[in-house]
């Protein structure tokens, strides 16, 4: 499985690493095809039945990464305060809903045309605003914190971290994926020309955290669906989904917090 895994990686990082330098319309692009992706395999993480919705929801996630590559920024912050009122619902009452009415299938769409659309769009905020390498360090810090709370997790071991949402996760492996987080991204702004900052060992931590955060989220709503991955495309790391949980929560905090500081 490790191997698969490691195999799987080093086909997809030159090929996003390679987007994430040209940028423009070959970024867009690659984020419509990416959330088009998702979108659909959240439908099946939700258990959404109506077929009528699902091309719909498809072209509408797929259209927010060339909407806001066209400049249209608000469209992008009205979507992401809808996105917030309305995820109570997918986490609260969701299941409580009628299920055979369109209701929990229309707040169902409508959550994941956002989920996916609004959050991975931020790739394109992110890269316009601080750069390449700026991108690189949010995605490296994602990556170190996933890799260092599996490795820690498996090494150590020790007291479940939410053992209702993700067996596998531990408190061991949750602090050792805050650790390399946290010193990834400070070595990397470090190395880009951002000088050594506290600053950074805290941001570190922030964004390792929302990582964490991502990933347990789509575990609950794994949970919710009685699946261990959201798909098969990714050998050895499951669906679209499964490899960008992390990284979809982690985007917008790092824009936001970014920007705020004026950083980017």
């Amino acid at each position: 499985m490790l191997r698969t895994r490691i195999l799987t990686a080093l086909i997809l990082i030159p090929l996003v690493l390679l987007l994430m330098w040209f940028a423009g319309i070959y970024l867009t692009i690659a984020l419509s095809i990416v959330i088009g992706l998702a979108y659909l395999e959240g439908r099946k993480l939700l258990e959404l039945k109506e077929d009528s919705l699902l091309y719909l929801g498809l072209f509408f996630a797929a259209l927010i990464p060339v909407i806001i590559y066209a400049g249209f920024e608000l469209i992008y912050w009205l979507s992401l305060g809808i996105l917030v009122l309305i995820s109570w619902v997918v986490i609260l009452a969701a299941r409580d809903l009628d299920h055979r009415g369109m209701t929990r299938e229309t707040i169902g769409n409508t959550f994941l045309i956002l989920y996916v659309g609004v959050f991975l769009s931020t790739t394109i905020f992110l890269r316009d605003a601080g750069g390449f390498y700026v991108l690189l360090a949010v995605l490296l810090t994602v990556w170190a914190n996933d890799s260092g709370a599996y490795f820690v997790g498996r090494g150590i071991g020790g007291r479940k971290l939410v053992p209702n949402l993700s067996p596998g996760k531990t408190v061991s492996g949750a602090i050792g994926g805050l650790v390399f987080g946290s010193a990834t991204f400070t070595i990397t702004m470090y190395l880009i020309g951002y000088g050594f900052s506290f600053l950074w060992l805290v941001l570190g931590i922030l964004l390792a955290f929302m990582a964490q955060i991502g990933d347990l989220f789509e575990s609950l709503l794994k949970r919710q669906s009685g699946v261990k991955d959201s798909g098969t495309l990714l050998p050895g790391h499951g669906g679209i989904l499964d490899r960008l949980d992390s990284l979809m929560v982690t985007l917008p905090a790092a824009y936001l917090c970014l920007k705020i500081l004026e950083i980017i």
